[in-house]
């Protein structure tokens, strides 16, 4: 029995049903916690759960002024 304590980048956006540039925009907000194992980045299993748990109301993409000025 192997158990997955690990995922790949690709593997945690399919997980959480996100493209892949969304959850690099969660990683690069350290909204999602990584570990590196030489040169993979790999995402902790526990961690995908617990984001998946919590409510999301922000948007994804980068921070954008204009879009934000324009929203308000």
């Amino acid at each position: 029995m192997s158990l997955q304590v690990l995922l790949s980048k690709r593997e945690a956006a399919t997980a959480l049903s996100i493209s892949l540039r969304s959850l690099e925009y969660l990683i690069a907000r350290r909204e999602l916690p990584t570990r590196r194992i030489g040169k993979r980045v790999l995402v902790p299993v526990s961690a995908v759960e617990q984001f998946a748990r919590r409510d999301h109301p922000h948007f994804l993409a980068p921070e954008n002024r204009a879009y934000n000025e324009a929203m308000e």
